[in-house]
C-alpha cells in the first residue's frame, strides 16, 4: 500500500467503520467479506446515491482515485446482539482472510494498524449507543 502512496491508516479506518456497521447496525457477522480497490463510480450519480452508500474514495499519486468496495456476502449470517453474537462475530473476524489487522501480529506496523482498527470500531459502537 505504501508503495502505491496509499495511507494504510485510512484504509484501516474505513474497514473498521464498515465492519462495525455490519455488526451493530446490520446485525450480521461479516464472515468472509472482502474489500477491494476499484475505480470510483462514474455513471449516473443520482441512481448511484439511491442504491449505494457514498463510497470511500481515496487519492493516490500512483493509481489515481480509488474507491473501497466490499463484496462476497454469501457466508455472512445474522447475529444476535448478545454474548453468543459477539462470539460469532469474533470467530468470523479471526477466520477471515488475512486482510484485516489480526490481534496476534507482533510486527510494529501491523500492531499500529490493529490498534487503530480497534479504536475506530469501539468509537463507532459508542456513537451508535449500543454497548
Amino acid at each position: 500500500m505504501e508503495e502505491l502512496t496509499l495511507d494504510p491508516k485510512v484504509y484501516t479506518r474505513v474497514l473498521a467503520e464498515t465492519i462495525a456497521q455490519l455488526f451493530w447496525k446490520a446485525h450480521v457477522d461479516a464472515n468472509d467479506v472482502e474489500f477491494v480497490l476499484a475505480p470510483p463510480w462514474k455513471g449516473d450519480a443520482v441512481y448511484h446515491q439511491r442504491i449505494f452508500a457514498q463510497p470511500a474514495v481515496i487519492e493516490s499519486n500512483v493509481s489515481g482515485e480509488r474507491a473501497i468496495c466490499m463484496l462476497d456476502f454469501d457466508l455472512c449470517r445474522d447475529m444476535t446482539m448478545d454474548k453468543g453474537g459477539v462470539g460469532q462475530a469474533v470467530k468470523a473476524f479471526l477466520g477471515n482472510s488475512p486482510y484485516l489487522p489480526i490481534p496476534e501480529s507482533e510486527r510494529t506496523r501491523f500492531r499500529e494498524l490493529r490498534n487503530n482498527f480497534a479504536s475506530v470500531v469501539v468509537k463507532r459502537v459508542e456513537q451508535t449507543g449500543d454497548k
